[in-house]
């Protein structure tokens, strides 16, 4: 076969091979290619770049030997109309059948198809006018090619273990190994080697194929060879070549294998029987077991008894029937003592049920493992019902028997002093009862009046019946004593027994039992009753604790004996002690197995414990072997001989279980989830010291999710750990794991696999039918634009590719500019199928600006434009200009401030290109101004002006003249002037203010206008009229100042001596202007003296004394006289008082006189003044 080339590689569950190949480019242009896939274009030889050249006439042939299918598809599509055009031919030449065109124009051309294996293009323009051209691609479809043909050389005979294949075509000789090939049938063996035979330049047709186990079964077998083939196109191609041969000869034979391959088993056990059968031929097999009973299957349940079990094997072809019977061995079972299932009394006694043999466990709950004697039954432990007693020896196998408690209680005996009173007796449960007896009366009242001991029986309505005591006695208590704690426990010797005691402390107050060790320290006081008396004793308690025993193995350090004993002080003796003091304790000293007792002695009592000495140990390490979906097991110290009892367990999935006191479920579990698969570490612990074994997890069977397609042939199964039985639909070959596609059909299959280690697990196989391939949602040419195109391919699952990369989407933005391949691929072997196509993206659209950037003046214009390039639109733009200013390649813009003007150029089916063009607005420039001070009215100041940024600046003043410069000197006013900057050109006006402060005058008046002012009334009355002062101050020449307010307005100044006086106003503003202003005028003195004509000093505080008051006055002496002329008081000053007393008396209510003597100080003259004073109340 000229041109194939076959490449064989391993197969195992199903192969995929995907080849990427970059598609070849060609312009037009005379030319011939065996391409199986390319891209076409125009000749790019025209003037202008992307168009192809007047008088063109090119012819290109695609020939592809073998070709079912050569298809054109068309990307884009641009040529003179009616003139410039392309055709296309189904065969060598263009004297071939034209099969498409001529096109022309600019609509895009339908797929062509050749079916010859040429397809021929011609092109032809003519002397003028170009368009962009073309671009198209194809593609190849090739027939499938199939697989080389196989045969086996010879025959097989019965107990092979190879044979020789022979093929139709050399194949590589690299391509022959283990790998590639599968034997199945009947029995499936695994190849062990296959060996090319007679290689010639690397190359053969024969092949030794050798196997293991040899056959043994008859019937048809075939052997697969499977190889991949790349045909012409690189196109891979799986193929398998198929044998067929048949065994014949091998005789019938089975054999019987139990569950497990326990061959002993406990009386009762179920479990599966398995008929492994080999030879004669498997797919017409007869299998008949000795029971009737049991269907016509390779596995049955089996329950033992019986023992023996048999069965026949026949086939179709009359072989020799093949016969295997297998026996059973039963392990002896267990018997409990005690055959038979009986009802009994709670009152009766203990029963010791017994079993053989011995060794084993009870479960049940009347018998308490912690007694010595195993299998003693004490129904006092159940209150009623029924309690099945389970017995499982060594073995595993087990006895049961069911017994029936009856209740009964009637408490214990009671007591009661001779002569009391009388009482009802204890107890008597379950109600309903009758009681009988001496001195007792059928309801429970007894009559304690003689002493002596009187028996009595309850009779409950169950036909159970108990009996006791009741002891008529004198109350004797024993003598109080003295013990130490650590005694033990004792019943009081009290006299007669069967009352009760009041609670204490280590006391058990209804049976009188007592616990030194429970006890308090020192006195207890112990009260006691019976019917009709009571009394005390007490009991001194001195306290030792030597605490509880323990258990210590010979690794141990030394250590000081544990728990808090006490008290403190005491000695410790006894072997392995090292330190009487301390207790320090080396169990080194010892052997294993010894218990040795402890001594504590302190205050002279002595307590005992004992240490024993147990060095840890798991005798039997035997390992157990789980499946991880097993149920919990419970670890038991007998089953694996741990020493000593006591211990915890621990490790990966061990867990401790209490439900209560007693329970048989109590105990120490291990869940075969919570492990790990291997082998798992569990630790036994005991007085801190540990051994060690294994549990194992055996690993399920894993297979890996395999997808086959439906026309496949059958393969080999392999699971992660070695697998004895496969079941589910498509196992032709249940032992050998052989799966068939077809046998399967399509869908998903459960595959049942158990392992050798008799774990099961399931795994699925998904069998899909060939699907043929399809892509859509693609066009083939966009615009270059920002868009996820989603792709659609069916069915899903497949290999998308995007220029050979992995991807569900295309974006022409981010794919570019230029042709691009995509791909699907979906299936393997049998059920590959894939489609591609070529997709164009247009160039992206670009902007040309006139300029980027422009500056101005504040309300000055500029003029902005741009210019489209590329695209898909043959040069029709839009231009959309933002800020409001509108549509067109042109704009004029009046900005006020710095501004970007933004042009978006769309082609109306590219992504739009925008740019960016800066007109900067030169920034109205800062004038910084520097002035003189603020100065007085009437003064000059001046400013000092610059421009910010730093620039060349020019200052010219509007004054009349204009003054130009950077200083200004002028009174305060407001002035204009226009700055020019002179390095951008542009202009500003400013308002220039020069500060000074307004008028500021002192003025005032003083009214009435006249020389001079007296002294009796010589308060002036200054008006403020000044203008502009905000501070200052009043000196009114008499030594007197005071600061000056504005807010002030009228002033009045009393003068205190006369004289000459000028007043002066001294004002100023903020800024220190200041104006003054003064006036002058006299004071002359003139005096004046009064008396009150009555005053009531009656001690209210008002008007309490008399005194005179006056202007001018330099000396006085007053004097105060009643109506008969007698001399009240007298006063030497103007500032004495007369409170109205006379010799600490007050005076009475009436009219008095005074007598004035004074000197003026304006005369210098005595002068007397006289009158009358009334003294009100």
């Amino acid at each position: 076969m000229t041109g194939i080339r076959l490449v064989f590689t391993f197969f195992l569950a199903f192969i995929s091979i995907t080849v990427v190949v970059a598609q070849p480019s060609f312009n037009m242009s005379n030319a011939t290619t065996n391409e199986c896939e390319g891209i076409l274009m125009d000749s790019d030889n025209g003037m202008l770049p992307d168009t192809y050249d007047n008088n063109e006439n090119y012819t290109f042939k695609i020939c592809v030997p073998g070709g079912e299918k050569i298809i054109f598809t068309f990307a884009k599509f641009c040529t003179e109309e009616k003139l410039d055009y392309l055709r296309f031919f189904d065969g060598p030449d263009t004297l071939s059948p034209m099969i498409g065109g001529p096109f022309s124009g600019t609509v895009l051309p339908p797929a062509i198809t050749a079916t010859s294996g040429c397809l021929t293009i011609n092109f032809i323009s003519d002397a003028n006018i170009q368009c962009l051209g073309w671009l198209g691609s194809w593609k190849v479809e090739i027939d499938d090619p199939l697989p080389p043909q196989m045969m086996v050389t010879g025959t097989v005979p019965c107990e092979s273990s190879s044979f020789k294949l022979k093929l139709s075509q050399p194949v590589s000789c690299d391509s022959i190994y283990p790998g590639a090939f599968l034997l199945y049938g009947p029995q499936s063996p695994d190849i062990v080697s296959a060996t090319p035979v007679g290689c010639v330049n690397g190359k053969t047709d024969e092949i030794l194929l050798s196997f293991s186990p040899e056959i043994k079964v008859n019937g048809n077998y075939t052997v697969n060879f499977t190889t991949t083939f790349l045909d012409v196109c690189n196109k891979p191609h799986i193929l398998t070549a198929t044998a067929n041969f048949n065994v014949s000869g091998c005789p019938l034979y089975v054999e019987l294998v139990p569950e497990g391959n326990k061959t002993k088993v406990c009386p009762g056990e179920c479990l599966k029987l398995y008929a492994n059968v080999s030879g004669g031929d498997p797919s017409t097999y007869n299998i008949k077991w000795s029971d009737p009973t049991f269907p016509n299957t390779s596995a049955v349940d089996v329950c033992v008894p019986p023992l023996t079990y048999s069965v026949t094997v026949t086939d179709g072809i009359g072989s020799k029937p093949a016969v295997a019977t297998f026996t059973f061995e039963l392990h002896t079972p267990p018997v409990i003592n005690w055959p038979l299932d009986l009802t009994i009394c709670q009152s009766e006694p203990s029963i010791n049920l017994g079993a053989t043999p011995g060794g084993g466990t009870w479960e049940c709950n009347g018998i308490d493992d912690k007694k010595k004697t195993p299998g003693l039954y004490e129904p006092w432990r159940i209150w009623q019902g029924s309690d099945q007693i389970i017995y499982t020896d060594k073995n595993g196998c087990k006895d049961t028997v069911n017994i029936t408690v009856k209740p009964i209680w009637i408490n214990h005996d009671d007591a009661s002093c001779p002569g009391a009173a009388p009482f009802i007796v204890s107890g008597g449960s379950p109600v309903g009862g009758t009681w009988s007896g001496q001195n007792i009366l059928p309801n429970g009242t007894f009559d304690p009046s003689a002493l002596g001991t009187y028996f009595i029986t309850y009779t409950a309505p169950n036909g159970c019946s108990q009996s006791k005591k009741v002891n008529v006695a004198n109350l004797v208590m024993p003598a109080d004593i003295t013990i130490c704690s650590s005694l033990s426990d004792f019943s009081i010797p009290v006299s007669p027994w069967g009352g009760y005691w009041d609670a204490s402390p280590g006391l058990n107050a209804n049976w009188g039992w007592f616990s030194p060790a429970n006890a308090l320290p020192g006195e207890n006081k112990l009260h006691y009753h019976i019917n009709g008396c009571q009394d005390s004793m007490s009991i001194y308690i001195v306290p030792v604790d030597a605490k509880y025993d323990f258990v210590a193995c010979t690794n141990n350090g030394p250590f000081i004996v544990p728990g808090s004993w006490g008290p403190v002080g005491g000695v410790w003796s006894g072997p392995g002690i090292i330190d009487t003091l301390s207790g320090l304790f080396d169990p080194s000293l010892l052997k294993d197995g010894q218990n040795i007792t402890l001594t504590y002695t302190v205050n002279g009592c002595s307590d005992n414990r004992i240490a024993y000495i147990r060095n840890t140990v798991i005798n039997n390490k035997s390992v157990i072997s789980f499946c991880p979906y097993d149920d919990v097991y419970k670890i038991l110290n007998d089953d694996f001989q741990a020493k000593p009892n006591g211990g915890s367990w621990s490790g990966p999935g061990v867990y401790y279980v209490y439900i209560k006191d007693k329970d048989p479920k109590n105990g120490y579990y291990f869940d075969p989830k919570q492990a790990v698969t291997g082998l798992n570490t569990i630790v036994y612990s005991n007085n801190g010291c540990t051994d060690t074994m294994f549990f194992n997890i055996n690993p399920l069977p894993v297979l890996d999710s395999i997808s086959l397609c439906a026309e496949e042939t059958p393969i080999k199964l392999n699971a992660s750990v070695p697998v004895s039985t496969w079941v589910g639909n498509g196992i032709i070959n249940a032992f050998g794991g052989i799966f068939d596609p077809k046998t399967a059909g399509t869908g998903q299959h459960i595959i049942t696999m158990t392992a050798t280690t008799g774990c099961v697990n399931t795994g699925i196989i998904d069998v899909v039918p060939f699907q043929k391939v399809a892509l859509t949602g693609i066009a083939s040419s966009y615009c270059f634009m920002d868009t996820t195109i989603t792709i659609n391919v069916t069915p899903p699952g497949g290999k998308l590719l995007v220029d050979g990369k992995p991807q569900t989407t295309f974006n022409p933005a981010i794919a570019g500019p230029g042709v691009h391949s995509i791909s699907y691929n979906y299936g393997s072997g049998k059920c590959a199928d894939s489609k591609s196509i070529v997709v164009n993206v247009g160039d992206p659209v670009t902007v040309q600006l006139a300029f980027a950037s422009d500056s101005i003046c504040r309300g000055e214009s500029s003029k902005i434009s741009a210019l489209g390039l590329g695209g898909s639109s043959f040069g029709n733009f839009n231009y959309s200009w933002n800020n409001g200013v509108g549509f067109g390649q042109t704009q004029f813009v009046f900005p006020e401030k710095t501004t970007t003007y933004t042009v978006t150029v769309d082609d109306g089916c590219s992504d739009p290109a925008t740019a960016d063009v800066l007109v900067y607005v030169h920034p109205d420039f800062v004038v910084d101004k520097v002035y003189g001070p603020e100065v007085c009215f009437g003064d000059t100041t001046f400013t000092k002006l610059s421009g910010n940024p730093v620039a060349d600046y020019t200052f010219n003043w509007l004054t009349n003249p204009v003054f130009i410069g950077d200083t200004y000197t002028g009174p305060p006013s407001t002035y204009l002037v226009q700055v020019v900057n002179n390095n951008t050109g542009c202009s500003q006006e400013e308002s220039i203010d020069l500060k000074g402060y307004p008028l500021i005058q002192a003025n005032f008046t003083i009214p009435p206008t006249k020389d001079c002012f007296s002294s009796l009334d010589a308060s002036i009355n200054v008006l403020d009229h000044s203008v502009g002062g905000v501070s200052g101050y009043w000196d009114f020449g008499d030594g007197s100042n005071i600061n000056y307010n504005p807010q002030d307005g009228n002033l009045i100044h009393l003068y205190a001596n006369e004289g000459d006086f000028t007043i002066k106003l001294h004002i100023e503003n903020e800024g220190g202007c200041f104006s003054e202003d003064s006036l002058k005028l006299c004071v002359i003195n003139e005096e004046t003296i009064y008396a009150p004509n009555a005053f009531t000093p009656d001690g209210d505080n008002l008007n309490d004394y008399f005194k005179f008051a006056g202007l001018g006055i330099k000396s006085i002496e007053w004097k105060i006289f009643n109506r008969w002329g007698e001399q009240l008081f007298v006063g030497n000053s103007m500032d004495d008082v007369w409170d109205g007393f006379k010799n600490n008396k007050r005076v009475p209510l009436g009219i008095y006189t005074y007598v004035a003597v004074y000197k003026s100080e304006v005369s210098n003259t005595e002068k007397t003044l006289k009158g009358l004073v009334t003294v009100v109340y």
